[in-house]
């Protein structure tokens, strides 16, 4: 019973992540604590665990940026406080991956219910904060002085939840999506994961995150091109009820996202990037972070997110998140990754649609490279963890 008790404790280092009340809690950096307390105390009493790719992929990768770190400490372009912060996000998604590499097969079925517990809750959150725009959830969430409460019930407003950006809620949506897509399509059809579908989709526009849309296309044209579709008329029936759910309901409350959307497109009609502050994020993330120390090693996250004489900090931009903080090895390691669960035998992982999942779940993070920086966000990077890390221990189990 103790060591039941145990687990769970552990286990809970995946709610800490997407949950935790920034707003309250803000600064005080309980949640990274409680992620690496879990960890080293996993560690304590369980000895043995099969290290898969993503693992060790993580465990370089804190590496390579913690030596990033210490050299721009040592030039001087970062403080102690930025040194030790801009390593934890790293840090807790090395200590994530390794809480599932190490976990027992025995109990897997906790972690799990855990993970899709959370997972569900968050979803509930997006949706709740996109559609009733509930007045408690603003302190718990949000960083304090940034909610503009004026904005709460116009067309301004994006849905957000708990995970504090809505391109990030909305890469959390389109992860749904299609996690749901294939279960539906490779696995028997389920009434469970078509309503978490739907309501996973309507997450995606509340928050009106045109980067995770783009994403989403791109996977499914993706998945059109090089997936053998084997049950074709679950997709017809998927396609219906859509059709027949859509008809009959009452969409009214989508009008102000629908505006949103509008209004911001009609930037794109001077050009692709044309004053939506693209083109300018990535020349000056060029200006401003490049160095020598990109050809090898980066200049690590700390340096990266530090806000220089300009508008703007972070390039927006998948690639240059890696290449910038990572330098070529990041590059590198990322490549070795996304190539490691891209590429897959689809005759013989038929019947593991976890691991199809995944490989589709790349195709979706490489599409968002396109407006975001994905790669060094904080929650993006621990559900790359957690989702990358279970794959391995599904390889394990079959």
């Amino acid at each position: 019973m103790l060591r039941i008790l145990l687990y769970l404790v552990i286990a809970l280092a995946i709610p800490v992540v997407f949950l935790y009340p920034q707003g309250i809690l803000y600064g005080t950096y309980l949640n990274y604590l409680y992620i690496i307390g879990c960890a080293g105390l996993l560690a304590l009493f369980r000895t043995t665990y099969v290290a898969g790719f993503s693992f060790k992929f993580y465990k370089y990768l804190f590496v390579l940026n913690l030596f990033a770190n210490a050299v721009a400490f040592v030039f001087g372009q970062i403080t102690l406080f930025q040194l030790v912060s801009g390593n934890a996000p790293l840090l807790c998604a090395f200590c994530l991956s390794f809480i599932i590499s190490a976990w027992p097969l025995r109990r897997l079925s906790l972690l799990t219910k855990i993970i899709s517990g959370t997972f569900l809750l968050v979803l509930l959150l997006i949706v709740l904060d996109g559609i009733w725009k509930p007045a408690w959830m603003y302190p718990l969430y949000y960083f304090q002085d940034t909610v503009e409460y004026e904005n709460l019930f116009t067309f301004h407003h994006r849905a957000v939840g708990p995970l504090l950006s809505p391109v990030m809620s909305g890469f959390f949506c389109a992860t749904l999506i299609a996690y749901c897509w294939v279960r539906l399509v490779y696995h028997k059809w389920s009434v469970f994961n078509s309503i978490v579908l739907i309501f996973s989709v309507l997450g995606l526009f509340l928050t009106a995150s045109r980067t995770s849309m783009l994403a989403l296309f791109i996977m499914f044209f993706f998945f059109f091109c090089f997936y053998k579709v084997r049950n074709k008329l679950v997709m017809v029936c998927l396609a219906l009820i859509a059709v027949v759910v859509l008809g009959m309901s009452d969409l009214s409350f989508l009008d102000d996202t629908v505006q949103n959307l509008t209004s911001r497109n009609e930037q794109f009609s001077g050009g692709v990037f044309e004053g939506t502050g693209r083109s300018a994020t990535f020349l000056s993330a060029l200006r401003y972070k490049f160095d020598a120390r990109c050809l090898l090693w980066g200049i690590g996250t700390a340096e990266y997110s530090v806000v220089e004489d300009t508008s703007f900090s972070l390039a927006h931009n998948g690639l240059l998140s890696i290449f910038l903080p990572f330098g070529m090895i990041g590059l590198y390691l990322h490549y070795r990754l996304y190539k490691h669960y891209l590429l897959f035998d689809d005759k013989k992982y038929v019947n593991k649609t976890y691991l199809l999942f995944v490989s589709l779940w790349i195709v979706l993070l490489l599409g968002t490279f396109f407006s975001a920086d994905m790669p060094i966000s904080y929650f993006s990077i621990c559900l790359q963890a957690i989702v990358l890390a279970y794959a391995d221990k599904q390889v394990g189990v079959n």
